[in-house]
């Protein structure tokens, strides 16, 4: 059985499983959203695939995106936000690297990857001459 992580949309107080308004206003653009997004991220020793997934696939009935460590692919929902999918896109990836640093956070994980996935993307978007410095190191 494949190991699966999994953003569940149920995961922020009071937000619940159905996509909202703005995220279908948004559906319009998902091939735009799609189009220059690489197929694939190295993580370590592992090449993890990168897929856009309609939300009747079995992986996001109930989330914005999943990873599966045994096919080492990193799953996203079409219909999500720019602003979700950097969250959702971070917040996988951080799953992903627990895994190939053998990194537990046990029940807490979720929750952990949660709050780093969502921090991490607010401090790139706010702050991006100094990602542009530090990748130029």
């Amino acid at each position: 059985m494949a190991r699966l992580a999994q953003r569940f949309k149920k995961g922020r107080a009071g937000s619940s499983n159905r996509i909202s308004d703005a995220d279908r206003s948004n559906n319009c653009c998902k091939e735009k959203r799609k189009a220059g997004v690489p197929s694939q991220i190295k993580v370590a020793n592992l090449i993890f695939k990168i897929e856009f997934v309609e939300p009747t696939h079995k992986s996001v009935q109930d989330s914005f995106g999943f990873v599966d460590f045994d096919t080492e692919t990193i799953g996203l929902n079409t219909e999500q936000s720019p602003e979700s999918l950097h969250d959702t896109f971070l917040h996988e990836l951080i799953h992903a690297i627990c895994y190939v640093m053998s990194i537990e956070m046990d029940e807490g994980e979720e929750q952990m990857t949660r709050r780093l996935a969502t921090g991490l993307c607010t401090v790139w978007k706010d702050n991006r001459k100094v990602f542009d410095w530090w990748q130029n190191l």
